[in-house]
């Protein structure tokens, strides 16, 4: 039977606040949610708020070797032959959104949904060197999604966190959205991009530095108010906006029936009527059930005041 979830931001309701406070009290005596074996006040938790520092890549630091035509981290000039035959969204990601070996798939090419054996979805868009340099992405995105599919799936009577740099989940969708471009999946009037996005963007500064990222651009979670989601663990919708110019200036993910935008450049919230019930880089994804709430906390490097993003199981 499925649930009803309705999500909202957290509201300015005192009370409600003096309850967060207490929790995080408790969280910090507690082992740290990035899965450290640490206790949090000697990890993560500092001065009141999370810290998880995100994934160093190094890409700028990779030793000098070559330069891959095909490769579009080629401008490094640290390119290793061959290219590899890399899965355009992670591998890792696709096993836990489909069990079956297929995905559902809409939104790339204009076309309705279809369904896509996942051993087809690849591309040569990355030499040896620079795929394995970004992995540790692809591991950060599959455990996300993995604890959405396990917190959304049942009420296990207890509560659960865990902890992620948000950075690391905004330049895996990053790096996901080139390989989609370079691969011919997203089009513009069915015409194969280039695989740029826009023309104010550049592509390795924000994939090696999260300090590079202009205020405004970066995720957003589009919450759905009053509307009813079965989460669809092998449900895939993807939406590119474009710019003037014809780049792709944002991206649309709604995995598991859970909606995420990108922005490369901030964006005009007039062009983007949904962004009016959206949280800009959430502070938590807390997933409630009748026996419990399961924390999904982000941890961001920047100096705004991030929001909650509630999901309510009835």
């Amino acid at each position: 039977m499925s649930k009803k979830k309705k999500g909202s931001k957290v509201s300015g309701d005192p009370r409600k606040r003096v309850a967060a406070a207490a929790l995080k009290n408790q969280q910090k005596k507690e082992l740290c949610p990035c899965s450290s074996g640490k206790q949090a006040s000697e990890c993560c938790y500092k001065n009141g708020k999370w810290n998880k520092p995100p994934i160093k890549l190094g890409l700028r630091k990779l030793p000098p070797n070559t330069s891959l035509e095909k490769c579009y981290l080629n401008e490094l000039n640290s390119c290793v032959s061959p290219l590899s035959r890399e899965h355009i969204i992670s591998e890792s990601v696709l096993k836990v959104l489909s069990e079956s070996g297929k995905i559902k798939l809409s939104g790339c090419h204009g076309d309705n949904e279809k369904t896509i054996t996942v051993k087809n979805l690849v591309s040569k868009c990355l030499c040896t060197k620079h795929n394995s340099a970004l992995s540790p992405l692809d591991e950060s995105a599959k455990y996300f999604f993995e604890l959405i599919k396990e917190y959304t799936k049942a009420d296990c009577g207890k509560p659960r966190q865990e902890l992620f740099s948000g950075h690391d989940i905004e330049r895996w969708m990053l790096k996901t959205t080139i390989n989609l471009a370079i691969a011919g999946y997203i089009k513009l009037n069915n015409v194969r991009m280039s695989g740029y996005l826009s023309i104010d963007v550049s592509i390795v500064e924000m994939l090696d530095n999260p300090m590079y990222w202009l205020k405004g651009t970066g995720l957003y979670c589009i919450i759905e108010i009053d509307e009813d989601i079965t989460p669809d663990s092998s449900f895939l919708e993807i939406h590119p906006y474009y710019d003037e110019m014809g780049y792709v200036s944002a991206i649309e993910f709604n995995i598991m029936k859970i909606r995420f935008m990108l922005f490369f450049v901030a964006p005009n919230e007039s062009s983007f009527p949904s962004l009016k019930t959206s949280v800009y880089r959430p502070r938590d994804i807390i997933i409630k059930w009748p026996k419990s709430d399961n924390y999904i906390t982000f941890s961001w490097q920047d100096d705004i005041e991030h929001n909650c993003v509630v999901m309510r199981n009835i």
